[in-house]
C-alpha cells in the first residue's frame, strides 16, 4: 500500500503540466474538466485504483466507506478536498490533494487551474469554498527525517520570491526536504526530495534564475538535481559527468 509521500511526490512531478496526458489516460476529450482525472491518475499511479472525472461521484465513493468528513479542518497531507462554489449544478466544483496544513488553510496540488495547469495553491478554511474532506487509505510508514549529527548535512535556502526550503540528509543518506508554499508560511513535513538515490557530501544552493540545486556523492559519482522553475518540480537525478557530456563540456 502506498504512503502519503509517494502520492504527493507523483503529484509534484506534474507541477506546471497541462491536461493532455490525463485526457489520454482516462480517456476524455480535450477540453474536458480534468481536475479529478488528474487526482485519479496520480492515485492509480501509486497503486490506489481510481477512475473518476466527476468530483461528487468520487466523494460518494469515499463517503460510502465512511472515509469523509465535513470538518474541513480535519484535512491532512494526502487527503482530498472538494470545493463548492455553486458553479456546477448538482455537484462539487473542484477537487485537490492536500500537501500541508497550517492554522488558516491548506496548501494543495490542483489539476486544471490557472490556465489549465497543475499548480500548488493555498486555500483558506474560511471563504475558500472547501466543503468536504476524503481520506484515501495509505500505508503508515515512518516519514524520513534528517540526521542531527552534522550541521553540514542541512541547508536552508530562500529564493527571490521569499519561499524557504530546507534540504538535508537522513542517517541512511536519503535527501529530504521541507518548504514553505508562500513567503512567511508554515513549513510542510519532511519528505524525500527525489527518490532513488542515497549518498553523502550533500550540497545545496540557489542558482541565478532563482531555482535551487542539490548535489550528492553516491556510488562513487557526483549526482545533481535542480528545480525546473523557482519553487517548482525537481528534475531526475543526473550524473554530473554525464551532464557534462550531454552539454558538450
Amino acid at each position: 500500500m502506498p504512503t502519503v509521500d509517494e502520492v504527493l511526490n507523483i503529484e509534484r512531478s506534474f507541477l506546471g503540466e497541462g491536461g493532455q496526458r490525463f485526457w489520454n489516460w482516462y480517456p476524455a476529450a480535450p477540453g474536458t474538466a480534468w481536475c479529478d482525472i488528474f487526482q485519479s491518475y496520480c492515485l492509480s499511479a501509486v497503486g490506489i485504483p481510481t477512475h473518476f472525472a466527476w468530483v461528487s461521484a468520487h466523494f460518494d465513493y469515499y463517503r460510502a466507506q465512511g472515509r469523509t468528513s465535513y470538518d474541513i479542518r480535519s484535512a491532512t497531507p494526502g487527503s482530498l478536498i472538494a470545493f463548492e462554489w455553486n458553479q456546477t449544478p448538482g455537484g462539487y466544483d473542484h477537487i485537490a490533494m492536500v500537501e500541508s496544513v497550517d492554522a488558516n488553510g491548506v496548501t494543495a496540488i490542483n489539476g486544471n487551474v490557472n490556465g489549465s495547469r497543475v499548480q500548488r495553491l493555498w486555500h483558506p478554511f474560511n471563504g475558500g469554498g472547501i466543503a468536504e474532506v476524503a481520506f484515501p487509505e495509505y500505508s503508515i510508514a515512518p516519514t524520513p527525517t534528517p540526521t542531527n549529527a552534522k550541521d553540514r548535512d542541512m541547508f536552508h535556502l530562500t529564493n527571490q520570491q521569499g519561499l524557504e526550503q530546507y534540504v538535508a540528509l537522513t542517517e541512511g543518506g536519503q535527501v529530504v526536504t521541507c518548504w514553505t508554499a508562500k513567503p512567511g508560511g508554515t513549513f510542510n513535513t519532511w519528505s524525500e526530495l527525489k527518490p532513488g538515490i542515497a549518498g553523502s557530501n550533500l550540497s545545496a544552493e540557489m542558482l541565478p534564475n532563482g531555482c535551487f540545486s542539490v548535489t550528492l556523492a553516491a556510488t562513487g559519482e557526483l549526482w545533481a538535481t535542480w528545480q525546473e522553475t523557482p519553487g517548482g518540480p525537481w528534475v531526475d537525478w543526473f550524473k554530473v559527468n554525464d551532464l557534462r557530456k550531454f552539454l558538450g563540456a
